[in-house]
This record gives C-alpha cells, sequence and structure tokens, in this order.
C-alpha cells in the first residue's frame, strides 16, 4: 500500500511540473496531495527554518495584527501559504525525482511554446489589420499566455536542456534550447534575453577548457551582441531602446514615493490592499504621462509595484524586505559553498524576474519561487550531472 501512496505521490509531482508553466487549477490540489501522501517528515530543520519563508509569512500575519489591518489582509497572506507548505512537500522527495521532474518541466513548457507558437500563426494568417507583435497591446492574447512569464520560463527550459544534454547527449534537447532562444528573440522580451544570456555565458566558461580560447570566445560573444544591438533594426533592440519609457519607470516612482510618505521605514504600511490603493492614488495625480489614453490605462489597470522587493519594503518596511530576501540569500551563500553553480543561475535568475514582475501577486509566481528555493536549499551538495538517469 505504502509503495502505492508512493507511486501516486511521485506522479503528482510530476503533474505539478508539467502544468506549472499553463494550468494554474492543478498547482494547489497537486501541493495537498503532496502533503497528505506519505513519506511524512516532520522534523523542522534549522535550514528549513531559515531557509524558507517561514519567518516573512510569521511576520506578515503580526505586523497586519499590529496595526489593525489582519481583516483586510488575511486573504492576501493566506495566498502565500505555499512559500512554506511547498517546501515541507519537498523535503522528501529524493533528487532522482526532482531531475525527472525537471524533464516533464521541460516538457510541459515546450507545450506551452508550441501553443504560443500556433497562436502566432494562427493571427499572423487572419483576416484583418495586422500590429507588430512585440508592441501589440493584446500580445498575451494572441499567445495564450502572459509574456513574461512565457519568456521566463523559456529561458529556464535552455537551463534544463543543457542539465539534460550534458546528462543525455541527445538531439532533442538542442532542439529544446533553440526553440526556446528562437521564441524569446521573437516575442522581445528583454528579462528573458537577459537571463539566457547569462546562461550562455556560463555554458561557454563551463564547456571551454583552454583559458585563452574562453576569453576569445567571451569576448566574440560580447562583441556580436553589442552589435546586433546597435546595428540591425530588430524588435529586441526597440524594446531594450524603450527601457527609459517603460512603464515600470511610473510604478516605482509611485512605490518609493508610498514609502516615504508612509514615513514607517521599518515596519511599512502591513497592507497589500493600501498598497494597491495608493498606487492608484498616484496615477491619478501623476500629470506628465504624456497624453490622457496612457493615464487612462494606468488608472483602469491600476498597476501592482512591479517589483517584488519595492512591494515588500512598501508593505514590510525594512524588517519585512530582510525576511524575505534571508531564503534567497540563504540559498545563494549555500550553493556558492557548494559550488553548484545551476542552483545559483537558477536563484540569480527568479531574483532578477522579482525585479521587474511582483512574483508573489500570482500563484504561478508564488509556485516558481517555492519550489526554486526548494530545489536549491534541499539539495545544494548534489551535483545535477552526477546522478545517473532513471
Amino acid at each position: 500500500m505504502d509503495k502505492k501512496l508512493n507511486v501516486i505521490k511521485e506522479y503528482t509531482l510530476y503533474i505539478l511540473f508539467f502544468f506549472l508553466p499553463s494550468w494554474r487549477l492543478i498547482q494547489n490540489i497537486t501541493l495537498v496531495l503532496l502533503l497528505l501522501l506519505p513519506p511524512y517528515n516532520l522534523k523542522l530543520k534549522n535550514k528549513f527554518l531559515i531557509g524558507t519563508p517561514l519567518f516573512f509569512l510569521f511576520y506578515l500575519i503580526l505586523n497586519a495584527l499590529f496595526q489593525g489591518k489582519i481583516n483586510i489582509e488575511i486573504s492576501n497572506i493566506t495566498k502565500l501559504l505555499p512559500l512554506v507548505l511547498l517546501p515541507i512537500a519537498f523535503e522528501k522527495v529524493s533528487f532522482d525525482k526532482i531531475i525527472n521532474a525537471l524533464f516533464v518541466l521541460l516538457i510541459g513548457t515546450l507545450v506551452m511554446q508550441l501553443m504560443s507558437i500556433y497562436g502566432i500563426i494562427s493571427y499572423l494568417t487572419s483576416d484583418g489589420i495586422k500590429y507588430e507583435l512585440t508592441n501589440y497591446g493584446k500580445l498575451n492574447d494572441v499567445l495564450g499566455f502572459e509574456r513574461p512569464y512565457i519568456g521566463y520560463f523559456s529561458a529556464i527550459n535552455i537551463l534544463i536542456s543543457y542539465i539534460f544534454l550534458k546528462r543525455r547527449r541527445h538531439w532533442f534537447f538542442i532542439i529544446t534550447g533553440l526553440i526556446s532562444i528562437t521564441l524569446i528573440i521573437y516575442l522581445s522580451t528583454r528579462l528573458a534575453a537577459l537571463i539566457s544570456g547569462i546562461f550562455i555565458l556560463f555554458f561557454l566558461w563551463k564547456e571551454l577548457k583552454n583559458f585563452k580560447l574562453k576569453l576569445v570566445i567571451l569576448g566574440s560573444f560580447f562583441t556580436f551582441i553589442i552589435l546586433a544591438l546597435v546595428t540591425f533594426n530588430s524588435s529586441l533592440k526597440k524594446r531594450f531602446s524603450l527601457i527609459k519609457k517603460d512603464p515600470r519607470t511610473i510604478i516605482w516612482k509611485g512605490s518609493i514615493k508610498q514609502i516615504i510618505d508612509t514615513k514607517s521605514y521599518m515596519f511599512g504600511n502591513a497592507s497589500l490592499k493600501e498598497t494597491r490603493s495608493n498606487q492608484l492614488q498616484y496615477y491619478r495625480e501623476y500629470d506628465q504621462f504624456g497624453n490622457s489614453d496612457i493615464k487612462d490605462r494606468f488608472i483602469k489597470r491600476n498597476y501592482n509595484t512591479h517589483n517584488q522587493f519595492l512591494n515588500e519594503l512598501v508593505r514590510g518596511g525594512i524588517l519585512g524586505l530582510i525576511l524575505f530576501l534571508i531564503p534567497i540569500f540563504m540559498s545563494f551563500i549555500l550553493n556558492l559553498k557548494s559550488k553548484n553553480y545551476i542552483n545559483i543561475l537558477l536563484i540569480l535568475s527568479v531574483t532578477m524576474f522579482l525585479i521587474v514582475e511582483n512574483l508573489l501577486a500570482r500563484q504561478i509566481g508564488i509556485y516558481i519561487l517555492s519550489i526554486i528555493l526548494a530545489i536549491t536549499i534541499f539539495n545544494h551538495k548534489i551535483s545535477y550531472f552526477d546522478i545517473k538517469q532513471n
């Protein structure tokens, strides 16, 4: 019976990873099953206590309670429970199953990419006026997913493809990597382009044995990237050139203003709802949008802070930000000591994502951060390349 339950638990893990990029409803269901199915582990080790956002979650509850905002914040805090529950579910999962789950994630991401490619082809071959996709307001409708998340999962797929190419030496993983790179370039996802560029630099550095050859290849790589951005009239170049006009420059000004206005630098306002309300008020009062259409869009969508670190500084103050950063910092230090560079790249990628998105505002973002923290903290001493493939 226990053996059958273990098998069910293993395949539940694979279902979670397969649908992580695409199907939101399945994530909480699989998490509950992973927690309920044996084997159990109720021993809370120091690594678990420090390496998960447990103290951060407790702080949000206590801060909201002491500032009299627990009634309006309890639902927002409850959504963050997977940050603590998922590492509990993962602590007894062997690393060979994690490797298998990463392969399942690669396939799930590939399915997501193919669905998006189908959406692009359908749009381009349909009747009616066509707009440049990279600047098309309804791009997410065409893709079926949001561009930042397609870009991020595509970048992660490049890293996973490299892991399995080293383990299996199969042409399939070259194809999955090339599809990811092509989609990132075509959709002009800036963050994903930066992350994948860092990944590729790491691959080159690791695979090239001669130091002088490493310098030549890396120098050539940087030169090519610079020339490509300066010379070619690509959509990716245009997207990078528009950084100064990015909506985040306005959004972040509003977030910083909130920090200054509250004057509660240590504890913040203790309310995500209040943060969004203040952000909306800022958009209404801001007079440098350029035209009324842009201002109406900001007010209608009421953009969140689009930076998780700024968000936690507004909501939880300096103390809240520190508690949020501890697990990320802990993971980085552990993997740096173990020289587990794949895990370091994973932590770096999600940290970069947190700079431009509020991952904790979405269920998918919460699971992305939870999974990466769980994998990189509990398995920081294990190499991705030394374990035999099942």
